[in-house]
Formats: C-alpha cells, sequence, structure tokens
C-alpha cells in the first residue's frame, strides 16, 4: 500500500517480482490506471498515523538502539505509552 507518489511502473514490477499485489491508486494523468480496492487502500492510513504518533520516540526515529530486542522494548513503551494516553480518565 502507498500513496499515490508510490505509483510508478518500475516500483510495481518490483512488488510483483515478490509475489505481492500492490495498492497504489494510479496518478491522475496516468497512462494505465488500475483499479484499487478502496477498503484496503483506507488502512494504509491507519499506519500513517501510527507512525506519526511515534515520532515524538526520538530515540525509536533515530535508530539508536543498538539490537532489535531494545527496539522492540522502546516499541512495547511508546505503545503503551500511547495506549494509557487514549484511555486516561479525563475527570
Amino acid at each position: 500500500m502507498a500513496d499515490r507518489g508510490g505509483f510508478a511502473q518500475a516500483v510495481m514490477a518490483a512488488i510483483e517480482a515478490f509475489g505481492a499485489t500492490a495498492h497504489i491508486p494510479a496518478r491522475a494523468t496516468s497512462r494505465w490506471p488500475e483499479p484499487v480496492d478502496r477498503t484496503i487502500y483506507r488502512e494504509r492510513n491507519r499506519i500513517e498515523r501510527f507512525f506519526n504518533k511515534l515520532k515524538p520516540f526520538c530515540g525509536i526515529a533515530a535508530r539508536c538502539f543498538k539490537t532489535a530486542a531494545n527496539v522492540l522494548a522502546a516499541l512495547h513503551l511508546a505503545c503503551a505509552r500511547l495506549w494509557i494516553k487514549a484511555h486516561e480518565s479525563t475527570t
């Protein structure tokens, strides 16, 4: 899944070479518009919003951690903090 900026024949060919199906809407000026499943494409927005919420956690974005276990632990802490913030009581 990608936005319209990722639509190029080379990108589409690379995705298909891996045996996957691309869900990238064609640009308005494209000669070869291909149909895209809108429900799948809408899920891209949820993923983008999640990554935007992780941006304030600079250590994750800057790749300061040396091992995969440390990166995963930082992601768990960041997700827990985001979940608590979303579900905390406002009263």
